[in-house]
């Protein structure tokens, strides 16, 4: 941010989740303008690959577009958790697997404009059952579809959660590539 500087910066909401600012920024121009910034916690998302093509989903409330989604397992991470170790912890907990191998998918900008979140995504399989250990207040139904289901399901626009359609879309790439 060489270019960006923040000349002044005004907490506007400190909640359990995020924090809200209100900033002046100078830009390259020597102009300042307001923004204004959540600063969330880094995620993980996981697309787990059963050894029959098969998809792990969850199916969970989510408050803020007060409805049920479908999604790949995924998780804020704790503090300044490595993404990877927040991935596998996601997984166990939501799903009840755990993965012998493992593929870094890169990341996810939720929304770059004004959020700071960012999701790190991976592809993971060779599963292996555990148990599942939900948090309290995590309720959510577990759900196998196949990749192409979920493809199809994209193409339809009934696949709508953002990080769940790009790693999705990833995995399909990464596989042809194998082939």
């Amino acid at each position: 941010m060489d270019k960006y500087k923040v000349v002044n910066r005004d907490l506007k909401y400190d909640g359990i989740l995020f924090k809200v600012y209100r900033d002046e920024v100078e830009y390259p121009n020597h102009e300042v303008y307001v923004r204004e910034k959540i600063e969330h916690c880094q995620g993980a998302c996981v697309a787990c690959l059963t050894s029959d093509n098969q998809l792990y989903f969850v199916k969970q409330y989510r408050y803020g577009v007060d409805q049920e989604v479908l999604e790949l397992p995924a998780g804020k991470l704790d503090g300044d958790e490595d993404p990877f170790v927040g991935a596998q912890r996601e997984l166990e907990e939501e799903v009840g697997v755990i993965a012998d191998k493992w593929v870094d998918m890169g990341q996810f900008i939720v929304s770059g404009a004004y959020l700071s979140e960012v999701i790190n995504l991976y592809f993971a399989y060779d599963l292996k059952p555990s148990h599942q250990h939900l948090d309290d207040d995590e309720f959510l139904d577990v759900s196998l579809m196949s990749l192409d289901d979920a493809l199809a399901m994209i193409e339809r626009n009934e696949l709508i959660d953002g990080k769940t359609v790009a790693l999705i879309l990833k995995v399909k790439q990464f596989l042809d590539s194998q082939h």
